[in-house]
């Protein structure tokens, strides 16, 4: 029998423990979101509560996805969750984006959230008109006309045959934009919000949040929500587990574990040396 002491045990302990546990952890909330208690941050409450409490049945909000596959794990779950509230308001939804690859992330949210099984009609209640060129120039002419920014949708269908869009031509029939970005929130701002009014909602990365957060303290904005957390918070409210959860389960779990390793570890190199004046 070893007459090694509890805390040398600890001390010595082999760190492919940590490193096993870890992986467990990660893969535990991929396999089956926990729906871990969360703190819920104003700004996301803020979000959820505009949606919730301004937009009716009926209402139509331009969703803009302008990010690339390189953030589609900070965007995509936020941008899933706004649909399926959106399903559960029926809003109208317009996908837009001036990103090149952000159609196609538009596309992947569609597919993700599967609107058909919940009643939801493509052309009917929701629609994804895909990239317009020109930047800033595109974006404003969304604003004022849309038949001037598209003459097709994504998948190539003529948009006067598409049945939701035969009365909604300009700003007058917009009434939220909700933008999930990787790129630059102020010409939206500046052609919707401060041109004509329309309420904005945001997402961004973490990264981006110092110098986007100043326009919804000024009112250009209503809400923004922050990176990853921020869709795991709204799936929260919401009562949709999906990968914001997911990401904010995994973090809890994983970060809870460093630290009770870390506390043992430094328990064990104190008794340790303890022990030893004490053998001295």
């Amino acid at each position: 029998m070893s007459n090694k002491s509890i805390w040398e045990r600890i001390d010595n302990m082999w760190r492919g423990w940590l490193y096993l546990l870890i992986i467990f952890l990660i893969a535990v909330p991929l396999l089956h979101p926990l729906g871990l208690p969360l703190p819920i941050s104003e700004e996301t409450r803020n979000y959820y509560n505009f949606v919730e409490n301004n937009l009716k049945a009926g209402d139509v909000a331009i969703v803009s996805t302008d990010y690339s596959s390189g953030s589609v794990a900070t965007h995509q779950p936020a941008a899933v969750a706004f649909f399926k509230h959106a399903i559960k308001k029926n809003i109208k939804l317009i996908f837009v984006t001036y990103g090149v690859e952000g159609d196609q992330m538009a596309d992947l949210v569609i597919k993700e959230v599967d609107p058909e099984s919940y009643g939801y009609v493509y052309g009917e209640d929701y629609v994804n008109l895909g990239y317009v060129a020109g930047g800033e120039v595109g974006i404003a002419s969304i604003a004022m006309d849309l038949r001037s920014a598209y003459q097709t949708d994504f998948y190539g269908t003529p948009i006067d045959d598409i049945p939701m869009l035969q009365n909604i031509n300009n700003y007058n029939d917009y009434d939220v934009i909700a933008q999930f970005t990787s790129a630059m929130m102020i010409p939206w701002i500046n052609h919707f919000v401060v041109r004509y009014g329309v309420p904005m909602l945001g997402q961004c990365l973490e990264l981006m949040w110092p110098e986007n957060i100043p326009y919804v303290k000024q009112g250009d904005m209503v809400a923004l929500m922050f990176g990853a957390r921020g869709a795991g918070e709204y799936e929260f409210l919401l009562n949709e587990p999906g990968r914001g959860i997911q990401t904010a389960d995994t973090f809890s779990l994983t970060q809870v574990a460093i630290l009770i390793f870390l506390a043992m570890g430094n328990i064990g190199w104190y008794m340790r040396s303890r022990q030893k004046k004490w053998e001295v």
